[in-house]
């Protein structure tokens, strides 16, 4: 008798973490930060492309000389950050392909060493 109660408990246990369905993790999100080192206001658009379409964020205005702005993207994805002059937007500076690990990240936006007329965008 005492190893049909058991075995009816041990099946009851079996049957209710079976039913349990299992919730799959979200992925981590990233914070990305830019900081705008130029001499100039800025704005800078992210996006990533899934499956050939650009899935677009939000349009962040960063000020001159140490101005900031945050993004919030979902895990470890490859970006593009473009950036455009915010009186114009639809002149777009350059775009600049970012690898975001699963950590958060700093991104410094300055004038090249080399060419001060050409952006850099430097990962900290």
């Amino acid at each position: 008798m005492k190893q049909v109660v058991t075995a009816f408990v041990a099946i009851a246990c079996f049957a209710l973490l079976a039913s349990q369905g299992g919730q799959a993790q979200q992925p981590k999100a990233v914070t990305v930060q830019i900081i705008n080192l130029t001499g100039s206001d800025i704005s800078v658009h992210g996006y990533t492309v899934v499956n050939n379409v650009p899935r677009k964020g939000a349009v962040l205005q960063v000020k001159k000389k140490g101005g900031m702005a945050f993004e919030q993207t979902a895990g470890s994805t490859a970006r593009f950050y473009a950036i455009s002059d915010p009186v114009r937007p639809l002149l777009v500076l350059q775009t600049i392909p970012v690898n975001v690990p699963n950590r958060d990240v700093v991104l410094k936006i300055m004038p090249s060493p080399t060419n001060p007329k050409m952006l850099i965008m430097v990962a900290e």
